[in-house]
């Protein structure tokens, strides 16, 4: 009998708080509508998968620090791919699917070209672009083991295998010829990474002359009431009921902290252009919540 009292009041406290959310999350929405005088965007934010490095080379000269921050993140994203993609969709609202396919439209390369997807995570976005470009190939590169083999079960069922190769390494030290790919995309995992000048030259490397780079990434909106509104739900609301989700208590806390620690968008843009790039543009996506900035590998001579 106290078992059974017991079970109905777990059951009942875990209702009374999907109502609470449920209630709070068209709270905001409505109220959003009425300040924007639109419809609102999504408050919810994707779940970050996303890339960092670990040397899985025991030849690389990486600092302690450089072994063991990575390794961390390696193991939180290994323990949430049972269930990430679930997580993006329903933690965005399907926002993540839009973002995708903008990134996946805004790449352009030669017919028959191959572009490398770095954090390729579940292998999502490298699908995306092959289904929006029928003769384009694409090689992913993740640091998950866990996050490829999911990927590869959807290439198999797909019917992708022969235009997607996953493959496991570091952004920081790219196991690929200079000058190999005519493109290069990453989403949302460059944050993820304290040695960004060390992943873009990398990229660089290993890009044609003239070939593109896409980076998505996450950042806050400009907008000073929405901005708040934001701020509200992704660093009080989303950490818990994320990492809830995820079965983990930290991982939509890094997600929340790496996104507060990335640089604004014209000191990103100078690391960029830094590292031997010329930036092209920022396009922003739902009012600046996500942005793909554009950049293509320079000439010798137009080089910064």
């Amino acid at each position: 009998m106290d078992q059974s009292l017991s079970r109905c009041a777990s059951l009942h406290l875990a209702l009374q708080c999907i109502i609470l959310l449920a209630a709070l999350a068209i709270a905001v929405r409505a109220l959003t509508t009425i300040i924007l005088h639109t419809d609102p965007i999504s408050l919810y934010f994707k779940c970050s998968v996303y890339f960092s490095a670990y040397p899985y080379g025991l030849h690389y000269a990486l600092s302690r620090d450089a072994i063991v921050e990575p390794y961390k993140v390696k193991q939180m994203f290994e323990s949430i791919a049972f269930s990430y993609d679930f997580q993006n969709s329903f933690l965005s609202l399907g926002q993540d699917i839009r973002w995708r396919r903008a990134l996946a439209r805004s790449v352009t390369i030669p017919q028959g070209g191959i572009v490398l997807d770095l954090a390729t995570g579940t292998a999502e976005l490298a699908i995306e672009i092959c289904s929006r470009h029928p003769e384009a190939r694409v090689i992913g590169l993740d640091f998950s083991p866990r996050m490829l083999a999911i990927g590869q079960k959807k290439l198999r069922a797909k019917g992708l295998s022969g235009r997607i190769a996953l493959n496991l390494g570091d952004a920081r030290r790219l196991p690929f010829r200079a000058e190999s790919f005519e493109g290069a995309t990453m989403a949302f995992g460059i944050r993820n990474i304290e040695e960004r000048h060390e992943v873009l030259g990398e990229i660089h490397r290993v890009l044609k002359t003239r070939g593109s780079l896409w980076i998505m990434e996450f950042d806050c909106p400009d907008h000073p009431v929405l901005g708040r509104l934001y701020r509200l739900y992704f660093d009080h609301i989303l950490p818990p009921l994320g990492n809830w989700l995820s079965r983990t208590d930290y991982a939509y806390t890094h997600l929340m902290t790496s996104v507060h620690r990335f640089p604004p968008e014209d000191e990103f843009g100078r690391e960029i252009a830094a590292a031997g790039f010329r930036v092209l543009g920022i396009r922003r996506m739902s009012l600046g919540i996500a942005k793909i900035y554009r950049a293509v590998k320079a000439c010798p001579s137009e080089a910064v």
